[in-house]
């Protein structure tokens, strides 16, 4: 079971790191700050979601002092 959700959630990091942030790289090389915040805005919803999914199947993420509220 952990194994499964372990998976699934190098899964997700897989698709935040060719998506969106890979989007965000894209975006600060052509000069567009916007397009760029976007991009890392979705990359911030994605990681809360896969520690949420993480925490729900009863495999609590480790925080940090630096992590992002939600």
């Amino acid at each position: 079971m952990a194994h499964d959700a372990a998976s699934r959630a190098a899964d997700a990091i897989l698709d935040v790191l060719s998506g969106p942030l890979d989007e965000c790289r894209h975006a600060l090389h052509e000069g567009n700050p916007e397009r760029a915040n976007l991009a890392l805005s979705l990359v911030a919803d994605q990681l809360r979601r896969i520690r949420r999914d993480l925490r729900e199947e009863g495999h609590p993420a480790e925080e940090s002092p630096g992590d992002l509220p939600g």
